[in-house]
């Protein structure tokens, strides 16, 4: 598996990324905020998600457009995120 760089979102960033060619979406992660990435799909879409484990599981939820939701408001709910997973909390059963 290939890590993906990572780096600090901005605004600027955010509206830069492009999906990777010959991919239906291409996610992007966030340097400063564990587990927030952006995902681009082909046709231009985005939408901030969130990615941790629990109990030797991936999740992965969608925060929000990102259209509508700000980069702050997204990092700020990635950290509210990861401490309910920190504390073993499933996300499913507390959105």
């Amino acid at each position: 598996m290939i890590e993906m760089k990572k780096e600090n979102f901005t605004v600027t960033r955010i509206s830069a990324y492009r999906c990777e060619d010959g991919k239906q979406q291409s996610i992007f992660w966030d340097a400063k905020t564990p587990g927030l990435g952006l995902r681009v799909t082909q046709s231009g879409s985005r939408a901030y998600v969130f990615e941790s484990r629990l109990v030797g599981k991936t999740l992965r939820i969608t925060i929000g457009d990102a259209r509508v939701l700000d980069l702050g408001r997204a990092q700020l709910e990635a950290t509210r995120l990861k401490a309910l997973v920190g504390e073993g909390i499933h996300l499913s059963s507390r959105l």
